[in-house]
């Protein structure tokens, strides 16, 4: 799955499990119509890009949901992931790749925090 993100640069987003794979695929058969007539893929009921407050908004709701407590960011969710990547030895550039990070250093950065 590619996405278009800040920058007009292109993320890689990989999809491992089969639940999630499974429920996005019922997602885009069941908006097929209007996926079709917007750029994006997830959009608010205007067909159009979700903002990162609305996101955000996901988020929280989402982990609420599922009875997490502690508040979890959508940053935090990327260097969760970032995290695990480097713990299961993916090398720093392929990190870079993977994330979209324009600049060796921002993913570096990254990695230090994590």
């Amino acid at each position: 799955l590619y996405n278009q993100v800040k920058g007009y640069r292109e993320r890689t987003v990989c999809i491992e499990d089969k639940t999630a794979a499974d429920n996005l695929r019922l997602y885009c058969d069941t908006f097929k119509n209007q996926i079709g007539q917007t750029e994006y893929l997830f959009f608010n009921r205007f067909g159009k890009q979700l903002s990162e407050q609305s996101i955000r908004r996901i988020v929280n709701n989402t982990t609420e949901i599922i009875g997490i407590s502690k508040k979890v960011t959508p940053k935090m969710l990327r260097d969760t992931l970032a995290g695990n990547m480097l713990k299961q030895n993916y090398s720093v550039r392929q990190l870079q790749s993977f994330l979209g990070d324009k600049s060796l250093m921002t993913t570096e950065k990254h990695a230090k925090t994590i």
